[in-house]
């Protein structure tokens, strides 16, 4: 059947001498593997479309229980200006996409996360990226995926616990609660304070991908880390 969609370029792996595997993130279908054949040819000119973090407006023949799609047609829905040129904000979007490839199954559709995703790619390309940005993207991914941080810390309960999600009384020898310093960075977060340190926002960078590989299963090391993780200290 001829679907209309739009999509997310996740992924594209060459095949073959010419063609493309393209695993695009769709609105109606969730994550779908397209093979794109002849696309790497030198008579082809349009290879460069379907590189990964590229918005696309897609038509194609749907097939279900088909390990690969095959477009009718597909177009560039926006045309970014300045993320290519800009490490900031080609390293974030770097990282969205990369955390996308683990957060979203072939065939899996989650029409909230695609929005989210499709709409801040395009911020990201117009507005000034700043260190607490990719923070933020996993705090508001993780109330998408239902394991946003319940934000219950008081006098008598100041440990934050990664793997149930909230604050409580006593760290003990447990090495899934944090001690005091980052549950307080953590607590502060959730109350909306922004006005981090370089070094507090690395912390809570890197204890934020530690509570998602606690929720999501089989959750993997991004490459784009050590980068980020340098940019998040820039501010």
């Amino acid at each position: 059947m001829l679907e209309k969609t739009r999509g997310i370029v996740l992924k594209s792996i060459k095949y073959s001498e010419t063609s493309l595997i393209s695993k695009v993130f769709t609105e109606k279908f969730g994550v779908l593997s397209f093979m794109v054949p002849g696309i790497r040819s030198s008579k082809n000119r349009r290879g460069n479309i379907l590189q990964s973090g590229q918005l696309l407006e897609l038509d194609f023949y749907h097939r279900e229980n088909k390990n690969f799609q095959r477009f009718k047609e597909y177009k560039v829905s926006y045309i970014p200006i300045n993320t290519y040129a800009d490490i900031k904000r080609a390293s974030v979007q770097t990282f969205l996409i990369e955390l996308s490839l683990q957060l979203v199954k072939e065939g899996e559709e989650n029409n909230e996360l695609f929005e989210h995703l499709y709409d801040n790619l395009i911020k990201i390309d117009r507005e000034e990226v700043k260190g607490m940005l990719a923070i933020e993207q996993l705090l508001s991914i993780s109330k998408i995926l239902g394991f946003y941080p319940s934000n219950n810390a008081d006098e008598n309960s100041g440990y934050f616990n990664i793997i149930e999600g909230n604050f409580q009384a006593e760290k003990g020898f447990r090495e899934d609660v944090l001690d005091l310093h980052t549950s307080s960075l953590m607590q502060s977060l959730l109350n909306d304070y922004k006005d981090f340190k370089s070094n507090e926002r690395k912390i809570l960078l890197d204890t934020l991908l530690l509570y998602f590989q606690h929720h999501i299963p089989n959750f993997r090391k991004l490459r784009s880390l050590d980068i980020l993780g340098e940019l998040v200290k820039l501010g």
